[in-house]
């Protein structure tokens, strides 16, 4: 089948579908919580520090769970993966209808995590299995549309849950969420490289991908850019007056919706390249205005400027990944470029929740402006020196 035939392969499968449902019901709970949870982590007792502490123990413990998850996709079939995770997914979310200290609340949030983690390595890892090679990024597209679908009405529905019913009601949300998810991941299809790998193999170039190693430092610089969003933008909006954060999210969710569906399409048409540096500007200048925002025409301007980058960013990142990645080790990729959100994640909440006290909260979104920027540097110095040594390893001397 040539190149033309394959790109019209069909992407809304059933499989496809249902993936897809996986995607936004289980990270539709998930996002109930990021308008929310810090103003729970205080009325338990808890400071920024604990805020940025509960947040980073949630993205900790999926760098430690995803490189065995992906390996185990890889063996046993990503359809399995997704059960175990969804399973897990269901349990640490009932847990977190029993009021608790910050000890045993940040148990459960690395339960969630770990649960979290298994889910969503063993959905990207169906997702590449299923996407037709030659509409990678499109599927990519469309399978984060379907998630920021859940962050545009999550957070905003979270937030308005909270404040008027108050926090049972919200964990009754995030148990009902996790619980679907579970049932659609059930109804999907094993794929055809289910059980292919036959024995398992744990070493450590089984477990982390090489090739996903450069998209990973896309998605790490990244994820520090999302960091002090999720752990301090509801603290920053209160101090400046912004109003509700539910709706910078919303609107952040949205940006990003409408950017994953032209930015896979592009990718493929154009290559990866031609759409991950100027997403990576668009993140880093939403960034820099959200730092200076003001007024809450600013901070709304910030959200779409960041969703979009963010939006465009992802999923061509991740079409990279497994455009560079053996067929038979699609799970491992999809894991270690998850792993690199993780730590980016994980970092940033953490070192944001500890320095907000000395700093305060503006310049640190200031100085993730330089960090995607690093980002981006490293990739475009080793896109050329990559493609350089493939032109002297066909030219002859």
């Amino acid at each position: 089948m040539n190149r033309s035939a394959n790109a019209q392969e069909s992407l809304l499968t059933r499989n496809f579908i249902l993936v897809c449902m996986v995607g936004i019901t289980s990270f539709g709970g998930v996002s109930l919580l990021v308008p929310t949870l810090p103003f729970y982590v205080i009325e338990i007792g808890g400071t920024t520090a604990d805020i940025g502490f509960v947040v980073a123990v949630f993205a900790a413990v999926s760098i430690l769970i995803r490189p065995f998850a992906g390996r185990a996709s890889d063996i046993y079939g990503s359809k399995l993966i997704m059960l175990v995770g969804g399973l897990v997914t269901l349990v640490s979310s009932a847990l977190y209808l029993w009021p608790v200290e910050i000890p045993v609340f940040s148990a459960v949030r690395a339960f969630h995590g770990i649960g979290l983690s298994i889910l969503s390595t063993g959905a990207f890892a169906y997702m590449a299995d299923v996407a037709p090679p030659y509409r990678r990024g499109e599927a990519m597209g469309l399978f984060g549309m379907s998630m920021s679908l859940s962050f545009a009405v999550g957070p905003l529905f979270g937030s308005v849950i909270q404040s008027n019913f108050g926090f049972t009601p919200l964990f009754l949300f995030l148990v009902l969420s996790s619980l679907i998810a579970l049932l659609f991941a059930y109804l999907a299809a094993p794929t055809a490289r289910a059980g292919s790998q036959g024995v398992p193999s744990l070493s450590l170039g089984a477990l982390i991908n090489k090739e996903a190693l450069i998209p990973g430092i896309l998605l790490f610089c990244m994820a520090t850019s999302f960091a002090p969003m999720a752990t301090l933008l509801p603290l920053f909006a209160k101090e400046r007056s912004l109003g509700d954060p539910g709706v910078y999210f919303f609107v952040q969710a949205c940006s990003i919706f409408g950017s994953r569906w032209w930015a896979g399409s592009l990718s493929d048409k154009y290559g990866r390249m031609a759409v991950i540096v100027p997403s990576l500007l668009l993140v880093a200048v939403g960034e820099a205005v959200l730092g200076l925002s003001l007024f809450t025409w600013i901070f709304l301007t910030a959200a779409a400027i960041h969703g979009a980058g963010v939006g465009a960013l992802q999923p061509t990142v991740l079409a990279l990944a497994i455009d560079r990645a053996d067929e038979r080790s699609r799970g491992a990729a999809m894991a270690t470029v998850n792993i690199f959100l993780d730590f980016g994640f994980a970092i940033g909440s953490l070192a944001m929740g500890n320095l907000a006290p000395y700093t305060g909260i503006a310049p640190l979104y200031l100085s993730e402006t330089g960090v995607v920027l690093f980002g981006m540097f490293v990739f475009v110095m080793f896109m050329r020196r990559e493609k350089r040594s493939q032109v002297e390893a066909v030219v002859p001397r």
